[in-house]
C-alpha cells in the first residue's frame, strides 16, 4: 500500500520547494555592494569625516548638548530613577529586554505614578526580547493612564517580520534627556558587575540635541507599532545654544538590504583612523567590509584592540561564532582581549581619542543588517577620554589571545566555530 498518491507527490515537492524558499527570502544573508570605497582618505578630526559620513547615511550633523557615561547599574539606574521621578510632561521609554524583578518594579512604580499626575507615559517592548515578561505587570500602569505596546508580536500574516526585531534602547524624559546603551530592564543589570551572574554594561545619558536624537529613535517605532505621531514640544522642545561644541550624528537603523547605513557607518568610521581603534562588542560577527577595515588599520600602524566576552556569556554558540574570526584578525595585528569577571555587554567604540559610538548595536550581522537599532557618533574630545578611561579598565581584567595559542585549539573547538559562523546572522 503505498503510503503517497502519484498525484500527491508533486504538491508535496511544491510544498517543500516554497518552504524553502521561503524561509530563504527571510533568513538567507544578503551581500549588498561587494565593497565600499572612498574617493579618498580623511580622518575623524577633519570636517570632510563628518560630512561625508551624514549625507553617505543620509542624516545630520548637530551641535550642542552633553554626553555622560554612566557604568553599570550602579551609576545607571540610580540616575535615571532620579530623571524618571522629576519627569514634567512625557516618558517614552523602549527597550529590548523587560524582566520581571527589583529594578522593573521600580521604575514601574515610577511610571505608574508619574501616568496618574497626568504625565504621558509610553512604553514599547520588543515582541522577542521580552516574551516571557507577563502583561499583568504593567496592567497599573495601564489603569493609570500609561500606554504600553509591543513591537512585533508573532501574528498570523506578519510572521516574516518577525525576526525583525528592535534592539533599541531610547529612554527619554521631557524630550529633554535621553538613554541609550546597552542596558535594559532586568536585575542582571543591577550593581557594579563584581559578581558572575551580573553583566557589564554602560548606557549614554544625553541632553541638548542629543536627546532629540534619541526621542527619534524611539518616536519612528511608536508610530509604526501605534499610529500615533508625537508633536510639540513636550516631545522636541527647543534646546537652544548652550555654548557646547560636541558634534554629533545619529543613526536610526532599519533593515535595509540596499542602504546598509550601519555598516557604512562603522566601516567608514574605522577606515578614517590614524592611530587607535578600542572596540567593546558581545558579540563580533563582523561582514566582510569591517573585517578588512580592522586588518586594512591594523596593518596600517593603528593600534586596534577589541574587547569581547570570556567564559560568562549568555551563549555558547554565538561566542563559537565570534571565535571563528579570531584567526584572521590576529594573523593581521588586530589585537584581541576577553574579559573574565562576568558577562560583558557594553557596545562602545571611540577612535582617535576624539570620535564615539554608543548605542544599542552590536557589530554581529544581525545588528548590521536585520534590527532595528540607534547609534550616535560623538566628536568629542572629552567623552572620548571618557570612554577610553573604561576601556583601559576593562582591559586590566581580561586575557589577551595570542595568535601562537589560538591556532594550537582543539579540533572540536575549531568544528563548532565553524558550524556556528554558518548560522551567525540568525543569533
Amino acid at each position: 500500500m503505498s503510503f503517497v498518491l502519484w498525484w500527491e507527490l508533486p504538491l508535496l515537492v511544491i510544498g517543500f520547494i516554497s518552504v524553502v524558499m521561503g524561509l530563504g527570502a527571510m533568513l538567507w544573508p544578503w551581500s549588498g555592494a561587494s565593497r565600499f570605497w572612498a574617493v579618498r582618505k580623511t580622518d575623524v578630526k577633519s570636517p570632510d569625516f563628518l560630512q561625508a559620513l551624514s549625507h553617505a547615511i543620509n542624516t545630520s550633523i548637530t551641535t550642542g548638548g552633553k554626553a555622560t557615561l554612566l557604568n553599570n547599574g550602579e551609576q545607571f539606574f540610580p540616575q535615571l530613577l532620579d530623571d524618571l521621578r522629576g519627569a514634567k510632561a512625557s516618558i517614552n521609554f523602549t527597550t529590548y529586554i523587560w524582566e520581571y524583578g527589583t529594578i522593573s518594579t521600580q521604575v514601574l512604580n515610577i511610571l505608574t505614578e508619574k501616568a496618574r499626575q497626568g504625565i504621558q507615559v509610553r512604553l514599547l517592548l520588543d515582541g522577542f526580547g521580552s516574551w516571557g515578561t507577563p502583561q499583568k505587570i504593567f496592567l497599573p500602569l495601564i489603569k493609570a493612564g500609561g500606554k504600553m505596546e509591543r513591537f512585533r508580536t508573532p501574528k498570523f500574516g506578519k510572521l516574516k517580520y518577525f525576526h525583525r526585531r528592535s534592539h533599541r534602547r531610547a529612554i527619554i524624559i521631557d524630550g529633554l534627556i535621553g538613554y541609550t546603551g546597552g542596558m535594559s530592564i532586568s536585575d542582571k543589570w543591577q550593581g557594579n558587575a563584581n559578581q558572575k551572574h551580573l553583566w557589564r554594561d554602560n548606557m549614554v545619558r544625553g541632553t541638548g540635541p542629543l536627546a532629540t536624537h534619541i526621542q527619534s529613535a524611539f518616536s519612528q517605532l511608536w508610530t509604526a507599532t501605534t499610529g500615533e505621531v508625537l508633536v510639540g514640544d513636550k516631545y522636541y522642545p527647543p534646546h537652544g545654544n548652550d555654548g557646547s561644541e560636541l558634534k554629533s550624528i545619529n543613526l536610526v537603523s532599519s533593515p535595509s538590504v540596499d542602504a546598509e547605513p550601519l555598516p557604512k557607518f562603522i566601516w567608514f568610521s574605522l577606515t578614517s583612523a590614524k592611530k587607535k581603534i578600542y572596540i567593546t562588542t558581545p558579540y563580533l560577527i563582523p561582514d566582510r567590509h569591517i573585517r578588512k577595515a580592522l586588518s586594512r588599520a591594523a596593518k596600517d600602524g593603528v593600534d586596534v584592540k577589541i574587547l569581547l566576552p570570556g567564559d560568562y556569556i549568555d551563549s555558547v554558540l554565538v561566542h563559537r561564532a565570534t571565535q571563528h574570526y579570531y584567526r584572521g584578525l590576529l594573523l593581521n595585528g588586530v589585537k584581541i582581549y576577553e574579559y573574565q569577571p562576568c558577562m560583558l555587554h557594553t557596545k562602545s567604540m571611540v577612535i582617535d581619542g576624539v570620535w564615539s559610538i554608543v548605542g544599542s548595536a552590536n557589530l554581529d550581522s544581525r545588528s548590521l543588517t536585520l534590527n532595528e537599532e540607534n547609534v550616535i557618533g560623538i566628536l568629542d574630545s572629552q567623552f572620548a577620554e571618557d570612554l577610553e578611561k573604561t576601556f583601559g579598565n576593562d582591559l586590566k581584567q581580561a586575557k589577551q589571545i595570542k595568535f601562537h595559542q589560538w591556532i594550537n585549539r582543539s579540533w572540536t573547538q575549531k568544528a563548532v566555530e565553524t558550524f556556528a559562523s554558518r548560522f551567525a546572522r540568525q543569533f
